[in-house]
């Protein structure tokens, strides 16, 4: 029960409880620059995720570049990664204030990807299948944070925050070798959605029980989700030891999610919610002209102003959330490598990327890790035989923290105050298998 500074009129609670629901709605996996993720797998996690013109694994080079996999020998690969993530939120509303932890736990991502071609050929194949986004966020109930109280009548807040989405993505490839320089691929891309949310408020609040307070239900009923959309890329070679590449990814066109839920009478219930995935250009080049020496470096855009779920911000008419307003951003991508011996790498990565959440939104996002903008990774493979070669990554992404007021239909609540704190490791490890 909350205590006296929460003893507000039925409009004043309910617009209070339409805005920080918004807490709830969905995110990318914590390793990830809001939805995407900026690598996948040990190797290409290691460099930073820069792989548009440096195609040092298999897995990295089907994800971000289909025309590098043509100087991607005959391989499978699996990576297996283990994110350990410290997520905060906190709160201050009329004189009441609280922290709590997400108790996310983990949530492993899997990747894997093949590449073949012909001997003489000039065409190469692959198949990637991996996790290209997850999250797993889960917020107790609280008396003391004002966000995590109780929805009204008994509380200012959403209760407790449950979200889970794990995108999985399936991209067969075609490059061929144009010239003895120049390549070009193309990938069409299945996704697949799993989404929960408690509350679910990208779905309309609903008064069933007629007590004036209106209430989000949870979203957590469905089935696995589609979409689709296209990848291509070209990737070039100079005999000055420079490459370079350049990729273009289709927004992931996803089907409408539905969910089974319930009113406040536990009455049957169909909620709708539209979200795609964004489109993603990324370019990059590569120096290889030192002995034993790699660098590379790509520039990455994420096109969110115009994705569906997040162009737009704030409640429609139903008290539903049209979407989490996030800005489209670009980040940059550095990494190195150095080879010590013929059969042991050792890497280093980094990433800087731009903030997608508007810190005024603050509240709309308390659902969503998404925030970090520094990532540092190292990283080491080594050569088993000439066939068999292990990888591990560790990557830190470093403290983050944004903050903005509880925000109304009718504007900010002067005096409020909506915060939080970030900050993660991943641990993560490859096969691969040459053929």
């Amino acid at each position: 029960m909350i205590g006296s500074p929460f003893r507000l009129t039925t409009l004043r609670l309910t617009a209070l409880i339409v805005t920080v629901a918004v807490a709830t709605t969905i995110d990318g996996q914590v390793s990830a620059q809001g939805l995407v993720s900026p690598g996948l797998g040990a190797v290409n996690r290691s460099m930073g995720g820069a792989s548009t013109a440096a195609p040092v694994d298999t897995i990295g080079s089907l994800h971000w570049n289909p025309a590098t996999i043509v100087n991607v020998p005959n391989s499978f690969e699996i990576g297996y990664e283990v994110p350990l993530t410290n997520f905060h939120v906190s709160s201050s509303l009329l004189g009441a204030s609280g922290e709590d932890r997400s108790d996310a736990g983990v949530l492993p991502l899997v990747s894997s990807a093949l590449v073949y071609a012909k001997e003489d050929s000039c065409w190469s194949v692959g198949l990637g299948i991996y996790t290209i986004g997850g999250l797993f966020t889960n917020f107790p109930a609280s008396t003391t944070n004002p966000i995590l109280t109780p929805q009204p009548p008994l509380g200012a807040g959403v209760g407790s925050v449950f979200t889970k989405l794990a995108l999985l993505q399936i991209a067969p490839t075609l490059a061929v070798q144009l010239t003895d320089r120049v390549s070009i691929g193309f990938s069409p891309t299945i996704t697949t959605a799993e989404l929960m949310v408690s509350p679910n408020t990208l779905a309309p609040p609903n008064d069933a029980n007629g007590d004036t307070f209106f209430t989000y239900s949870p979203g957590g009923n469905t089935h696995l989700h589609w979409g689709g959309g296209f990848q291509v890329g070209i990737y070039a070679t100079t005999d000055s030891g420079w490459d370079y590449g350049l990729s273009f990814k289709s927004p992931q066109w996803m089907e409408t999610f539905e969910f089974n839920s319930v009113d406040e009478l536990g009455l049957p219930l169909t909620q709708r919610v539209g979200l795609d995935y964004p489109m993603i250009v990324s370019g990059g080049v590569a120096y290889r002209g030192l002995e034993r020496w790699l660098f590379a470096a790509d520039l990455r855009f994420t096109d969110y102003e115009n994705t569906k779920g997040f162009s737009r911000s704030g409640f429609g008419p139903t008290g539903a959330v049209e979407g989490l307003g996030w800005k489209s951003v670009f980040s940059l991508h550095l990494g190195g490598s150095y080879d010590w011996t013929e059969r042991t790498r050792t890497r280093i990565g980094y990433l800087y990327t731009e903030n997608p959440i508007r810190e005024e939104l603050t509240a709309f996002n308390v659902g969503a890790a998404a925030f970090y903008q520094h990532s540092l990774c190292v990283g080491l493979e080594h050569d088993l035989s000439q066939t068999f070669s292990v990888a591990a990554s560790y990557c830190h992404l470093f403290d983050s923290h944004i903050e903005g007021p509880y925000q109304t239909p009718l504007g900010p609540v002067p005096g409020s105050r909506v915060a939080l704190d970030l900050n993660a490791d991943l641990f993560s490890f490859n096969l691969r298998v040459r053929y």
